[in-house]
């Protein structure tokens, strides 16, 4: 991933159905042999920016490159791309051989030839031995398999992945995920893989292209897009997250003091620029949240005296609901440690929630939703061919 030239860049690419705007002037670059991920809900553009890489839908504005390449009007079977799509669409007459190998033969390419690159390309999705079955005598894990095969015999610059695993079950999608990791690492090529499940986002992502109606909100590592949310929107829609209002009172290069509307001080850093007065929403995962008795002095950082709501025990973690003093709901996620004597509380019990202010992050209201933008989730999603 250190070309000086990306594997795929999106310069400032619009897509428009009629009066509905499915893509605003969106603009990315993804870098050679990475595994990228466009993440988002149903609606929110992904989809149509992955038909506009692979040549399904031309950009109403912008420029798609692929190696450096502007690929202008240029159809899907002449860019250097291949698309797997979550129904597989394999021939169900044909054998695994034969929908392996048919892009192949669409070029004329020698029998001898086709039958090598055939035999290694199902080795490579451990299908060897299954060349002779037809899609329906297989797994729909296997199915996906064979697609993958037929995808990456014809040896694209990218691979495009539109949803892949969402019609397989939990069990065998998560054990999908791995596999297709691992295949991105074996072959060593550009993977970009649309997906609305944050879990599968995180798990195989190099990087994370997170969407809403149309725009990008935020790209980075899975690290950074959980652990320091652009907008309020990335953090509630990757993971749990906690929020509490409240008023800029100082602006430092680096943080924000704000009073709670309860009157407590916390500390944050500003997902963007803030002023003094201005109204934020502080967030911070369940996960960071320590709980300590209400009796005892107040922590050091971001603390608040709460009240024991609930408490959910599931194996692995703890699940304890608090109410602060202004009713505002406070989830705190805490791991059970094997062999440890760990402190329990019950409800009714006071309790200080503490976490680090530098895992606070202060938002200003709204800001992920752009202004003008009057197109709906509901009319992309029909305007959209699929999602």
């Amino acid at each position: 991933m250190n070309s000086q030239i990306p594997s795929v860049e999106l310069i400032s690419i619009s897509k428009l159905f009629g009066s509905v705007t499915a893509v605003d002037n969106m603009s990315l670059r993804i870098e050679d042999g990475e595994f990228f991920s466009l993440l988002g809900p149903s609606g929110c553009g992904k989809t149509t920016t992955l038909r506009m890489i692979g040549g399904f839908e031309m950009p109403s504005m912008g420029e798609v490159h692929i190696s450096g390449e502007a690929q202008g009007f240029r159809p899907a079977y002449k860019r250097p791309v291949n698309t797997v799509f979550q129904n597989y669409a394999l021939f169900p007459h044909m054998t695994v051989y034969q929908n392996t190998a048919f892009g192949l033969e669409m070029q004329k390419v020698p029998k001898l030839e086709i039958k090598k690159r055939v035999f290694e390309a199902l080795e490579m999705v451990r299908l060897a031995g299954m060349e002779n079955r037809k899609p329906q005598q297989l797994s729909g894990g296997q199915q996906q398999r064979v697609a993958l095969a037929r995808a990456l015999i014809n040896q694209p610059k990218v691979l495009l992945l539109d949803e892949p695993l969402g019609a397989l079950d939990l069990k065998l999608r998560k054990a999908m995920q791995l596999e297709l990791k691992d295949l991105q690492g074996r072959v060593g090529i550009t993977f970009i893989y649309v997906t609305h499940d944050q879990e599968e986002a995180l798990t195989m992502s190099d990087r994370i292209g997170v969407m809403r109606r149309g725009r990008l909100l935020q790209v980075g590592s899975p690290e950074q897009v959980y652990e320091t949310p652009a907008t309020r929107f990335v953090a509630n829609f990757i993971g749990d997250s906690n929020y509490l209002e409240g008023q800029v009172k100082e602006r430092s290069a680096d943080q924000a003091t704000v009073a709670l509307e309860s009157g407590e001080t916390m500390w944050a850093q500003p997902a963007s620029e803030l002023t003094i007065g201005e109204h934020v929403t502080l967030a911070f995962r369940p996960e960071k949240v320590h709980i300590s008795p209400g009796d005892e002095p107040r922590p050091e950082g971001n603390a608040i005296l709460c009240s024991v709501k609930d408490v959910v025990y599931t194996g692995s973690f703890t699940t304890y609901l608090l109410c602060t003093q202004d009713e505002s709901e406070i989830m705190v996620r805490w791991q059970n440690e094997a062999g440890a004597r760990q402190r329990r509380f019950d409800p009714g019990d006071g309790v200080y929630a503490s976490w680090p202010p530098e895992l606070t992050t202060a938002f200003l209201p709204e800001e992920d939703i752009p202004a003008g933008h009057t197109s709906s989730v509901d009319v992309i999603e029909a305007m959209e061919p699929s999602r």
